[in-house]
């Protein structure tokens, strides 16, 4: 079946640190000063699961290749922080304060990207590359943002 299709997706597979740590690049890679990354993630006890030292880095080199990031969270300790130093970490950040609406993994969409994460069990993480799935992703992200 994965042979009938002439022009597919592409995909790639993470896992642990070192995976999360190219997947989470990759964002930064793939875009440009002015860009925008959306962002709906779980936040509970973030830094658990990402070490810290490679979160902060991120943030800084994000900031500085000016790509901004718009975050639909939880309302976590971790999110109400975030929420805290959103100016100056060129982010935006949404929280849903309703239990019937958490979630514990996180999805990335950016340029043509769309990247499904998932902490449990030491990282995993797969980036679909296609321009249909991530401009739905992307008017979904948009339609839960607005209603926020």
């Amino acid at each position: 079946m994965h042979n009938i299709i002439p022009i597919k997706p592409k995909i790639i597979y993470y896992e642990g640190e070192e995976g999360m740590k190219d997947l989470y690049m990759d964002t930064l890679n793939c875009s440009k000063a002015g860009d925008v990354i959306y962002a709906y993630t779980g936040m509970s006890k973030f830094y658990d699961v990402f070490p810290k030292d490679f979160a902060d880095y991120y943030i800084a080199e994000r900031v500085k290749r000016k790509i901004r990031v718009q975050v639909i969270a939880p309302k976590t300790p971790a999110a109400v922080d975030w929420l805290k130093t959103a100016p100056q970490t060129l982010r935006e950040i949404k929280l849903i304060d309703d239990p019937r609406f958490t979630f514990k993994a996180d999805t990335e969409i950016y340029g043509n990207k769309v990247a499904l994460i998932s902490y449990k069990e030491n990282f995993m993480g797969v980036i679909i590359e296609s321009k249909e799935i991530c401009d739905m992703q992307k008017s979904a992200f948009e339609l839960m943002w607005g209603g926020l």
